[in-house]
Order: structure tokens, then C-alpha cells, then sequence
């Protein structure tokens, strides 16, 4: 008899030991990163559907959010999940992609890039946007809490010929923005490439005579002299028409 109460005994405590190391299953839901982020990206591949869906898409996408969230669509704030849903319906997705996640504790933030359009009359609207949402982990259910998205850029501006390569030198320098916010220009292998603190040098390609662009951003910028012909600024004109100067300090 006695060895069968060992084994009974040892069985008891490897039972025990396994249920002490095993995650409860909402524990794993907020705690594990991989997992967390396949759930999110679930959702948002989910909600992305829903807005093809114009019978039931606007059911299907509050589904997921919070009962009140924080929202700016395209510039327009709300707090309702019932009004961005359907200011979504009318819009198909494609899949969203280029994912960066964040998990802090019961709290995630997710980044991503997405093009959608819609038809309007016989127009096509495209929209490629930048978005970021953070989810709550509440009831145990991940739900959407706030959705903000931003213009990403895509430059459909093509390149002339590189009439004033000449003059590159002169355009060289550093302009500031205000004070702590610079861009340095150069030179290299006859072209003239920006770069800001931080950031990956960008070629500044001519799409005239006078005016340069970069691939990442559809504002243009405008080298200004002075009487003696030296560079002392550039103008920066967003595509909107607005204008900032940036004055060369070196």
C-alpha cells in the first residue's frame, strides 16, 4: 500500500505545482504582448470589415468599442462610437498593415497605416491615413477607447532635372524653425538631401525652377536671398497655403 500512496501523494503536487505555474486565461489576455497584439489586430481587422458591411457594419463596429470614446476622424472630434461608426460605413479598407504596439498593463496603443475610399457620384476618394488607437481592457474584453488618424502623404509630384545643381552649395546649411527645431541641408553626390534631429536624411528634389519637395510631405519650400544673392531663409508652403520661414543660422 505504501507505494501507491506516494505515487497518489506525488500526483497531488504535480497537479498543484502545474495549476500554480499555468496563467489564468485573462491573465494571459492583458499580460502576454504577442498575444495582446494578434488580439488587437483581430479587432481592428474585424472593424476594418464592418465598414464595408452597410446592413450591419455600424452594429459590428460599436461592438468593439468602449460606450463613450475619444475620436478625431479626419478632423472631426466625437465622443460617440455611434456617429464614427457611421461616419465609417460609407468607406471601404484595405487591410490595415506596418503595425506598432504598445502594452502597458491593461492598456494598448496600436499604430498603423491604411487606405481606404469611397464613391462619390463617380468620383473615387482615396485616403491614406496614419492611425492610432488605444484599447482598454475592460470586462474582460479588449475594446477600442480612442481612434485618431492623420493625412499620410503620398507625393504624386514628379522630379525635373536638376537645373540649379550650382547652386546647392549655397543652399547648404542650417535653418531654424525656432528655437530647438532645425533642419540641416546638404550635399551629396550632387544632390540636396534635409535632415532633423532624429529623423533619416530626405532627398529635396526640384519640381521647377525655384520650388523643392520630398517624397514624405506634399508642402514645398523656397530658397531666399538677400541683396548681396546669399541664401539667408527658405519658405515652407503646406499644401493648404499656409507659409513658414526658417531662417539659415549657419
Amino acid at each position: 500500500m505504501k507505494p501507491s500512496y506516494l505515487v497518489i501523494y506525488a500526483a497531488i503536487i504535480l497537479t498543484s505545482f502545474a495549476k500554480c505555474n499555468n496563467k489564468p486565461v485573462n491573465q494571459t489576455a492583458i499580460s502576454n504582448g504577442d498575444s495582446v497584439r494578434k488580439i488587437i489586430v483581430d479587432i481592428i481587422n474585424q472593424m476594418s470589415a464592418a465598414q464595408g458591411d452597410t446592413l450591419h457594419g455600424a452594429e459590428k463596429y460599436i461592438s468593439f468599442c468602449t460606450d463613450t470614446i475619444i475620436a478625431n476622424y479626419d478632423g472631426d472630434f466625437s465622443t460617440s462610437p455611434y456617429k464614427v461608426s457611421h461616419d465609417l460605413a460609407n468607406g471601404i479598407t484595405e487591410s490595415p498593415h506596418e503595425f506598432t504596439f504598445l502594452l502597458f498593463d491593461k492598456t494598448a496603443i496600436i499604430s498603423f497605416l491604411k487606405t481606404s475610399y469611397e464613391l462619390i457620384n463617380t468620383d473615387t476618394l482615396y485616403h491614406h491615413l496614419r492611425v492610432t488607437e488605444t484599447f482598454i481592457y475592460d470586462r474582460d474584453k479588449w475594446k477600442m477607447a480612442a481612434v485618431f488618424d492623420a493625412l499620410q502623404p503620398v507625393n504624386y509630384f514628379k522630379p525635373i532635372a536638376e537645373k540649379n545643381a550650382n547652386l546647392y552649395k549655397s543652399f547648404a546649411g542650417v535653418y531654424q524653425w525656432k528655437p530647438g527645431l532645425a533642419d540641416t541641408l546638404f550635399v551629396k553626390d550632387g544632390k540636396l538631401y534635409g535632415v532633423s534631429a532624429g529623423e533619416e536624411p530626405e532627398l529635396n528634389f526640384p519640381v521647377n525652377d525655384s520650388e523643392y519637395m520630398i517624397k514624405s510631405d506634399l508642402g514645398k519650400i523656397v530658397f531666399n536671398k538677400n541683396r548681396n544673392g546669399e541664401v539667408i531663409s527658405y519658405t515652407y508652403m503646406k499644401h493648404d497655403g499656409q507659409k513658414v520661414h526658417a531662417i539659415k543660422i549657419k
